[in-house]
This record gives C-alpha cells, sequence and structure tokens, in this order.
C-alpha cells in the first residue's frame, strides 16, 4: 500500500460522493446469503450492486424457504433474482460475472473456491475464510495464486476505510507519524469470541489502511461475553499506535459505533427510516455515503479497470493474521 499517499488520495483520489462506474459491460452479480439473518448485510449489499448499473441474477439460501424470502425482500430494491439452494447449479444456470458472499464464515472458503473455478470475480464478507492456525495461511496464499492465475478479483468486505475521508473532514487530516492512539467502539449482536470474528475486523482494517503493514504487540484481552476490551500496539515501519477495541453487545439497532485517532472520536447516527448515515464530532455533523456502497463501488472499478482493489489481497492477508493473533489470545486468557 502506498500510505505516503494521504488519506483522501488514496481512497480512490476522488470525491467519494461523486463517484460512478462506467462501463461498457454490465456485471452479473449472484448473492450467496441474501439472507437477514443474525442481522446480515447481503441484501444492502445486492441493492448496491444494482444501485450501481449491475444485475443482480440469482440469490442462494439454504433452504428453498430462505432463497425465496431472499428473492421477496430484493423485488422491494427493483432486483428480480432466481432464488436458489445449490450454489454449484446457480453457478452453471445463471453463469454470473461475480459472486458476493455474504453467508456464515464457516462457509465462505467452499464459496470462494466454487466461485474462482467456476471463472467469477468474489467479494467476500469479512473475515475472509477462517480455519485451524496452521492451515489459515496456506489456504489464503493457494485461493489468491487461483485468483492470480485465472485473473479473477478477490476483494473482501470491510467498509470503514472508506469513511476515513469523512473522519478527516470532521477531525482533521490523519498524519500517520503523529497518531499515538486509536480507540474503536463496536456493537456486535452475537457474544463471546464470535465477536472478535464479526466486529475486530473493522479495526483491523481501520488501521491498516491509516498505517499500512505492521504487527500487532502486547495483545491484552479482557472482560466478559457480553463485553470486551482488546489492547495491543500496532507496530508499522515507523512508530507505534496504542489500540482500545471495545466490544460491547447490543442487539437493539441503532447499534453503537465510534471511532477516532489521538482523542478525536466520531459517533455514527444512523436514521432509521431511510438508513442515511452521518458523523458526528463535538458540535459538527456530516452525512456520508454508506461505506457498504463505496466498498462495492471499489470492487466493480477494480474488475472494470482490471487492478487490485483497495480491499484486496495484502489487506486481507494481514488483518487476517492480526484477527488470528487475538482470537489465540482471547482463547489463551479464556
Amino acid at each position: 500500500m502506498r500510505r505516503d499517499l494521504p488519506i483522501r488520495r488514496y481512497f480512490f483520489g476522488l470525491d467519494l460522493a461523486g463517484l460512478r462506474i462506467i462501463s461498457e459491460k454490465i456485471m452479473k452479480v449472484a448473492i450467496i446469503g441474501a439472507g437477514r439473518n443474525k442481522n446480515g448485510i447481503g441484501p444492502f449489499t445486492a441493492k448496491y450492486f444494482h444501485n450501481n448499473d449491475c444485475q443482480v441474477v440469482a440469490a442462494v439460501g439454504t433452504t428453498e424457504a430462505t432463497a425465496a424470502t431472499a428473492v421477496h425482500n430484493l423485488e422491494a430494491f427493483g432486483i428480480s433474482a432466481r432464488g436458489y439452494t445449490n450454489a454449484e447449479q446457480m453457478l452453471e444456470e445463471t453463469a454470473p460475472d461475480a459472486v458476493v458472499i455474504a453467508s456464515p464464515t464457516h462457509t465462505h472458503e467452499n464459496y470462494i473456491q466454487l466461485g474462482l473455478d467456476a471463472g467469477c470475480h468474489i467479494f467476500c464478507e469479512k473475515p475472509f475464510i477462517w480455519k485451524d492456525a496452521d492451515r489459515l495461511e496456506p489456504a489464503m496464499q493457494q485461493i489468491f495464486n487461483l485468483a492470480a492465475d485465472k485473473e479473477l478479483t478477490l476483494a473482501m468486505n470491510s467498509q470503514w476505510p472508506f469513511s476515513l475521508p469523512t473522519y478527516e473532514d470532521l477531525c482533521g487530516s490523519l498524519t500517520p507519524d503523529r497518531l499515538q492512539n486509536f480507540i474503536i467502539r463496536l456493537s456486535p449482536v452475537c457474544g463471546g469470541r464470535e465477536m472478535l470474528t464479526d466486529s475486530l475486523p473493522h479495526a483491523l482494517s481501520l488501521l491498516y489502511a491509516v498505517f499500512g503493514d505492521g504487527d500487532l504487540a502486547d495483545i491484552r484481552v479482557r472482560g466478559s461475553r457480553d463485553d470486551l476490551s482488546i489492547r495491543f500496539c500496532y507496530d508499522w515501519q515507523q512508530g507505534s499506535c496504542h489500540s482500545l477495541v471495545k466490544l460491547i453487545r447490543q442487539k437493539v439497532q441503532p447499534r453503537t459505533f465510534a471511532y477516532g485517532f489521538n482523542g478525536r472520536i466520531i459517533k455514527r447516527m444512523l436514521d432509521l427510516e431511510d438508513y442515511s448515515i452521518s458523523f458526528s464530532y463535538r458540535d459538527r455533523r456530516l452525512t456520508l455515503k454508506d461505506p457498504l456502497e463505496l466498498s462495492v463501488l471499489d470492487f466493480i472499478k477494480a474488475v472494470n479497470d482490471r487492478r487490485a482493489p483497495l480491499i484486496g489481497k495484502n489487506h486481507i492477508l494481514k488483518t487476517t493474521s492480526m484477527l488470528k493473533a487475538v482470537y489465540d489470545s482471547y482463547q489463551k486468557e479464556g
């Protein structure tokens, strides 16, 4: 990553709010995990592909009932998709250009493999894949090698780095060598160790986007099943950032989300009527384009331009490795 570039230039070098995709070919997209069980974002991901001139052709569910429900719910966004319970059949019959994987984490690896074998680009929810420590990195490397051989794009949806330009608009420029501490509050629906795989990737992606390649030191995980505090130092090439991640279980929307550097903490505000998002800091408030849509837009643009996505190979490999380090620390301390 070119972290010699300012945050705003790194994230597209364009006005994010005005970003549009221009392509001569309509991308056909299939969604695996288009339901809303456990607060899934599959339907909203499908909506953003549809809104940005892609054709969502299929939705895969675990049963005929869930597939039918997913297809019905997508109609509210103007999407006419076919429902499936078998991903292989879906790939054969609809021949999508790209597959969105928003299903439970333990299914990711199999669906990624199926998609790549079918010649599809992959947009996968975080964490990318998850398995035993001694098999995690080799499995990821194998996936990326296959994608490279087939000239296919792989991206992970980790949307909050796309909010950094708005953070800078509110709180001032992020100069990495002047940032001494970072704090983030996330509110997962799940509890216990599942909170780590559900929410910690957001924190690690923000740190990676700001500082570039780094390692975690002095990892400490404390708290209960519903309230965890994770402390560590993010050591990067030119320094170290003391970091605190607060994971507090919260089932009711709008769920609390806040983050910041050097004490400049922004809070996410969510309008439940239209799901518009804004950030507030002190007496200022700014509306921002949904970072999930920006993540989708970057993937589409990466496919069209034949370039690496912003949340691509190096980002995925490093943040997954760091997630595993924290997860293992939690297991030992628990």
